[in-house]
């Protein structure tokens, strides 16, 4: 069965916005929880572009760059938290052989996917020591 498990490095993203906007940690942590929950809306968490015209809570989109060097990641934005755009991305890895999604990072929406970013280097990192297959 699928399920979220979250790395100590998003825990701690989390609780780094906690300190400047609660309201944003408690949608994001409710929307991850009923995803734990409930298999219906997880399977969502591995379709791309799944959301995109904001019918659906939330936006699943590849992380294509990496997944071009077959690495597994997503994004996921929640539109209530927008102000014109998404204030935060979820950043999460699939493992599709254990089906867990490891939730690796929470970043603000500066966060650019760039593969000199300190941040996308952390996510890197921890995706590697998960042992998920490559796809390539």
């Amino acid at each position: 069965m699928a399920t979220i498990r979250f790395h100590a490095d998003a825990v701690a993203d989390l609780d780094g916005i906690w300190e400047s906007d609660p309201e944003a940690v408690a949608v994001i942590e409710a929307l991850l929880q009923e995803a734990k929950a409930n298999p219906l809306v997880l399977d969502t968490f591995t379709v791309h572009q799944f959301g995109e015209e904001r019918v659906e809570p939330y936006r699943v989109s590849r992380w294509v760059g990496q997944q071009n060097q077959g690495r597994n990641l997503w994004a996921l934005k929640i539109w209530e938290l927008e102000d014109g755009w998404p204030k935060y991305r979820i950043v999460y890895a699939f493992h599709p052989q254990t089906h867990v999604h490891s939730v690796l990072g929470v970043f603000t929406r500066d966060f650019d996917y760039d593969e000199s970013d300190p941040r996308t280097q952390r996510v890197l990192r921890v995706y590697d020591r998960l042992n998920i297959p490559s796809y390539c």
